[in-house]
């Protein structure tokens, strides 16, 4: 698996992001006992229910697969009528689009259905709101939540993180957190990193994950970028050059951009099976809800809690805007 769009950082900021980082060795993602002891007993049942779910398969609407009673009838979740697909449509939005006409015909019928999911439901028709729904699995260019029971005494940096995957087939996957800032900027890291200054240097260093000690990533929604990839519609890597000049004659804001050391990585299946035992729950979302843009297209600024980035607030917004499940576990942990 190719593992390109990135930039060396020099051995000077290595030396000093290793000292402030120091990250846990890897280790395998078990389940701490007493994180699930901790945990509240709501949300303990609903990653049970969870993981009872079917594993095999793509996209879902992110409710709980439940039988109905043998003295009830089945009613068709299929609504009816259905989005249009034309030969420019993105499948991505178009899935979304199936799943909020799913939810909708279902909201109808169940005056119960959650306000979340019926809000997403309502977005994913609009092009330039955020959407995000529940998956089954793993894909390219989808989010990872970190399960609430999981990393809290070891692989801290992985405690409710919310991970893009940019990578994954049958080599392996490869993803960046998109919500561990540092303490550091770019300009804090001297000559070491000499090679984004001075045009990145007022951006925020994230810590993007574990493996890749001299890697930085430049994430954006900048289209056009020489030398950088399109994740998915609208969400790019790299194009370090490109973004240094936009910067450098004004066309480009340093809040247009996220600088990301290190990335998160999988062997063979292995993150399509820690998926399968709650690890992971598996996200599809729109350039708007990873950006967290208005619909303005402006930046949401970070949610911050007595001066200090709050962590937890993304991994929040994205699982209220899928709905379903998610959304009840995320009000269970409030």
């Amino acid at each position: 698996m190719r593992l390109a769009l990135r930039q060396p950082c020099g051995p000077a900021a290595t030396a000093q992001l290793a000292r402030a980082l120091q990250p846990p060795s890897p280790c395998s993602h078990c389940l701490r006992a007493g994180s699930w002891q901790q945990a509240r007993p709501a949300a303990r049942r609903t990653i049970a229910r969870r993981r009872r779910r079917p594993a095999a398969g793509g996209g879902g609407g992110g409710d709980l697969h439940q039988p109905p009673p043998e003295d009830e009838p089945e009613s068709s979740a299929i609504p009816d009528t259905l989005p249009l697909a034309t030969a420019d449509s993105d499948w991505r939005a178009f899935r979304a689009k199936l799943v909020a006409s799913s939810k909708a015909s279902v909201a109808a019928a169940d005056e119960a259905s959650d306000a979340e999911g019926a809000s997403s439901a309502a977005a994913a028709g609009t092009a330039d709101a955020p959407w995000a729904h529940s998956l089954l699995g793993p894909e390219q260019g989808c989010l990872l939540l970190a399960s609430p029971l999981m990393f809290a005494t070891s692989q801290q940096y992985f405690n409710m993180a919310v991970i893009l995957i940019f990578a994954h087939d049958e080599k392996g996957s490869a993803g960046i957190i998109l919500n561990r800032p540092t303490e550091y900027k770019v300009g804090d890291l001297g000559a070491g990193a000499a090679s984004l200054q001075p045009e990145l240097s007022p951006c925020t260093l994230y810590l993007g994950g574990d493996v890749g000690q001299e890697s930085v990533h430049l994430l954006h929604g900048v289209r056009g970028l020489q030398q950088s990839a399109e994740v998915i519609p609208g969400v790019f890597l790299g194009g370090f050059e490109g973004a240094k000049q936009g910067l450098a004659e004004g066309r480009y804001k340093p809040e247009q951009f996220k600088v990301l050391t290190r990335y998160a990585g999988w062997g063979p299946g292995q993150l399509a099976a820690e998926c399968r035992r709650g690890v992971w729950l598996s996200v599809s979302a729109n350039k708007h809800a990873i950006f967290r843009t208005t619909l303005e297209g402006q930046l949401v600024a970070d949610t911050t809690a007595f001066g200090r980035p709050d962590v937890s607030e993304l991994w929040h917004y994205i699982a209220q805007l899928a709905g379903g499940d998610l959304a009840v576990l995320s009000r269970e942990l409030a």
